[in-house]
């Protein structure tokens, strides 16, 4: 494989990964608003 083809997949490994990590943060602050709104009731 050429180098350059390498970083590229490299490249979609990472951002792939990263809008896992997004996601799971998006996903921790949602359940954290739905905990705060069933202690304010």
């Amino acid at each position: 494989m050429n180098p350059k083809r390498q970083r590229e997949l490299r490249k979609k490994k990472k951002s792939s990964s990263n809008k896992k990590l997004l996601a799971g943060v998006v996903q921790n602050m949602n359940v954290q608003t739905e905990i705060k709104l069933l202690n304010s009731t």
